[in-house]
């Protein structure tokens, strides 16, 4: 083999090693776009839910004034006949399990409503009390690289007394 040789099939070796490289470049890329963009998805979906539970009562009973008035916690959850969207209270959200497809991507919503101490809004209670947190996690397959493969949002609703 000559010299000439040599040098076009180092130059070839050589384009095929960058044209790889670019390709792989490329590659990570666009699967980080589209992981950021199912990200985003995830998050408008566990906040619009949220944003919907933040317009509805904070207990079934319209008349409740008191913690023993109010839903005992091993009733929280929707009524018989209602069904997501169609809630009318917060603790309705309560093992929530729907599948929502958008921008083709399937995600699930998985909520769950528990009263938490006045006190310390991260300590789950079994009885009543004036606050409720509400978690909502928005799962997907292609949100594998996260914990559980889910973005998880909360929220606490407060009852809103009235002092005298």
């Amino acid at each position: 083999m000559n010299v000439q040789t040599m040098l076009v099939l180092g130059a070839l070796t050589l384009i095929g090693a960058i044209t790889l490289l670019v390709n792989r470049n490329m590659f990570d890329t666009s699967e980080r776009v589209t992981e950021s963009n199912v990200i985003i998805s995830a998050l408008s979906l566990g906040e619009a839910t949220i944003s919907s539970a933040m317009n509805y009562r904070y207990d079934e009973s319209v008349t409740a004034t008191t913690l023993a008035q109010f839903t005992v916690s091993t009733g929280l959850g929707p009524e018989s006949g209602e069904v997501f969207p169609n809630f009318d209270d917060v603790d309705d959200f309560n093992r929530l399990n729907n599948k929502v497809t958008m921008g083709g991507i399937d995600f699930q919503l998985i909520g769950s409503v528990y009263y938490v101490d006045d006190d310390d809004l991260s300590t789950k209670l079994t009885t009543t009390s004036y606050n409720k947190r509400m978690m909502i996690q928005v799962k997907s397959a292609y949100l594998y690289r996260l914990p559980d493969s889910a973005v998880t949002l909360s929220y606490v609703a407060t009852y809103q007394k009235l002092f005298k």
